[in-house]
């Protein structure tokens, strides 16, 4: 809980910064961009080579559960 909450404050003030900063916030979207088309490529990639499960809820040691994406070799 204590780590959602530090999570939450953090990103709150990132924000608040970004919204203080309107050249930052530009290059930031344009780096976005960047990483976005990337990210793309690279899971089109991936998807050509691989079976993907996109959202799969796995259990934890904790009992807690995480979602994943997981990926197999293609038949």
């Amino acid at each position: 809980m204590r780590l959602a909450r530090s999570f939450i404050l953090l990103t709150i003030l990132g924000c608040v910064g970004m919204a203080s900063a309107p050249n930052a916030r530009a290059q930031v979207s344009s780096s976005q961009a960047e990483l976005i088309a990337r990210r793309n490529a690279v899971e089109e990639e991936l998807e050509s080579i691989a079976i993907v499960e996109r959202k799969v809820m796995v259990p934890m040691r904790d009992g807690q559960r995480i979602q994943a994406d997981m990926s197999s070799p293609s038949p």
